[in-house]
């Protein structure tokens, strides 16, 4: 029976200290063949004037044509029987090819593309090119529905802002369809491309040289996150001991994200989350996701369960997921080491990136390159030196005469793109002295302890034999 699967970063935490918990299902097989496609994809292609902008500095390829280029790509990339349709947008969405086997359309697709070419003027409807692509996939029987969105700049037109657009990517993404977002180019909102990425990840192709390499290393990425899906959707429903308050939910893999999670209470009085899987591949493929939670002002000597999950899977592997049960050996003045130490670093890089992007928002331009200097520092002194490897990327851009916008969406596409699988980021160090416990509010007589105990209220929500130290005030 497939379960969920609960993982502590470490055995005794920190009295009021913060410590991660990350939670992902156990590994599923992958699902039985079936008669249809494994895949169905609708491509959204932003047609309006300013994809016929360069695409490279100096170059002649057009962002339209680098599109087309990502497109056929993809294409190649596909089982033969999964199946594709497009749409061209700019003040309105056009489909262009509906349902069609990627067999057929393999040596045709540039022909029907070619077709096309964006208008002189005209306007940006994501609105419509969404909505429009959700209802070709909504009948469709594939097990993995995703719509893949490219374009490189601002809407215009409807519904124009990241709140109003996520909302159809959040309905969609609730019958299990999907979306990927490409920016192109430095006018691309990527703060908006990200939002709509719902179950999906976001990627950026620069105007610069490389761009054709990049678009191509995109495709193959987007190719491979459609396949090998075991289950198309689902949800973990956890519960958390309400003396350890919830600081943040996390999604690291596949993507980097900080999730807006609705934390209420639960029956039995705790902290109750319900966290969408999104699709779950096959084998060590899962999302993999981590609450933040906070310890109470208190040493606790004795085991205590932190974190229950449950949830249920859809699909041909769906069904109840079984319960797991998370817990620490206790509370104390001093933690034990980390066993899992990537968690809270991962979740530290998300929060701080989120910080400097939001620096960038209230920066002009043209200062953008103190901006990541002091992006660097920070970066470096809360040993986050992946994350700071991007910013002197970004500052290197900036100094080869990048386009700022340009610089500030690849930086931010590709922090949200994980580098790693669930399996590393869960290696754990050796496990490391469990007497902590013991000596973690210091030793105290049995006169002592037997006085506190009676003291102590039995309603106080640890239990009858808890023990427990106030350290607050």
């Amino acid at each position: 029976m497939t379960a969920a699967e609960i993982s502590v970063d470490r055995d005794v935490v920190g009295v009021g200290r913060e410590f991660a918990v990350a939670i992902r299902t156990t590994p599923l097989a992958a699902a039985p063949p079936l008669s249809g496609p494994g895949a169905a994809y609708v491509i959204a292609l932003d047609a309006s004037p300013s994809m016929s902008w360069p695409a490279e500095k100096d170059g002649e390829t057009s962002r339209w044509r680098l599109a087309v280029q990502a497109v056929v790509e993809l294409v190649r990339q596909l089982p033969p029987g999964d199946r594709i349709g497009l749409v061209a947008f700019d003040h309105q969405a056009r489909p262009l090819v509906v349902d069609r086997p990627v067999s057929e359309l393999r040596g045709t697709l540039e022909a029907v593309l070619g077709n096309e070419s964006p208008p002189p003027y005209g306007g940006t409807n994501i609105e419509e090119a969404l909505e429009t692509s959700y209802r070709m996939l909504a009948n469709s029987p594939a097990p993995s529905r995703r719509v893949i969105l490219f374009s490189d700049g601002d809407p215009n037109t409807g519904v124009t802002t990241a709140e109003g657009l996520a909302a159809p990517a959040q309905r969609a993404a609730q019958h299990d369809v999907y979306t990927d977002t490409i920016g192109m180019g430095a006018d691309a909102d990527v703060d908006l491309l990200l939002a709509l990425s719902v179950g999906g990840g976001c990627g950026h192709v620069s105007s610069k040289e490389g761009a054709r390499e990049r678009v191509t290393e995109i495709a193959a990425r987007l190719a491979r996150w459609g396949q090998n899906v075991a289950a198309p959707g689902g949800e973990l429903d956890v519960e958390v001991h309400p003396f350890f308050p919830v600081a943040g939910v996390y999604q690291l893999v596949p993507t980097r994200r900080r999730l807006e999670v609705s934390v209420r209470k639960g029956d039995g009085g705790g902290q109750r989350l319900v966290i969408p899987l999104g699709a779950v591949g096959a084998g060590d493929q899962q999302p993999l996701f981590v609450l933040r939670l906070t310890a109470p002002d208190r040493v606790v000597r004795r085991r205590v369960d932190i974190v229950e999950a449950t949830g249920s899977l859809r699909g041909t592997n769906g069904g109840a997921l079984g319960k797991a049960v998370g817990s620490v050996q206790g509370v104390a003045e001093q933690e034990s080491a980390p066993r899992l130490d990537r968690l809270m670093a991962e979740i530290d890089a998300i929060d701080t990136e989120a910080r400097i992007a939001r620096r960038l928002n209230e920066t002009e331009p043209s200062r953008y390159d103190e901006v990541y200097r002091e992006a660097i520092e920070e970066a470096q002194s809360r040993g986050l030196d992946e994350l700071a490897g991007t910013y002197e990327a970004s500052l290197d851009g900036l100094r080869h005469g990048q386009a700022p916008g340009d610089v500030r969406n690849e930086q931010r596409a590709t922090s949200s793109t994980s580098k790693t699988s669930a399996n590393r980021l869960l290696q754990a160090r050796p496990e490391l002295d469990p007497g902590l416990v013991a000596r973690g509010g210091g030793r105290e007589s049995r006169a002592d302890r037997a006085d506190r105990l009676r003291r102590s209220r039995p309603d106080d929500g640890w239990g009858e034999d808890s023990e427990t130290e106030d350290r607050r005030g």
